[in-house]
């Protein structure tokens, strides 16, 4: 991730899925990362992207922050495998799936771990750790630019 927590119990409190505990201690910080990340792909869309029109950027945020996409970046940092969940997570293993697959957990839960980890950074040192935090881990993919047409602004 790249990133050292000033308060590293923010990171713990964000990798704790609400099926572990009674109620969620942490219960906006995937809201607040969620929120973060909009803003952050916005930015970076508008800003590579300066031809993108309004309805461009809708697109695109709706597709790199997608449940999909935040799924996909949760693994790539490797929290499905310290994301903590709760007993009735964890029995869905004695329903065809198996534990040692790193897979198993559901993307609904690594999507908000993920969204909780940005959201987590952004408490603990600001937008623009955050903003750096995402996008030295997760540069615009080509597929955006192709997909709407989008004029790079020169270099």
């Amino acid at each position: 991730m790249g990133y050292k927590f000033h308060s590293p119990w923010l990171l713990r409190l964000a990798l704790l899925h609400v099926s572990a505990v009674h109620k969620s201690p942490a219960p906006t910080l995937p809201l607040i990362g969620d929120s973060v990340l909009a803003l952050i792909v916005i930015e970076q869309c508008s800003a590579t992207y300066p031809t993108a029109s309004g309805g461009d950027l809708t697109i695109a945020k709706h597709k790199l922050c997608s449940r999909e996409a935040c799924t996909a970046n949760a693994r790539a940092l490797g929290l499905e495998e310290v994301v903590v969940v709760g007993r009735c997570l964890s029995t869905q293993v004695g329903n065809g799936l198996d534990a040692d697959d790193p897979n198993w957990t559901s993307s609904s839960v690594t999507a908000e771990a993920f969204e909780a980890v940005l959201g987590a950074v952004y408490l603990d040192g600001g937008l623009e750790r955050a903003r750096d935090m995402y996008v030295r881990c997760f540069p615009l993919p080509e597929s955006i630019r192709e997909v709407n047409k989008w004029e790079k602004k020169p270099a």
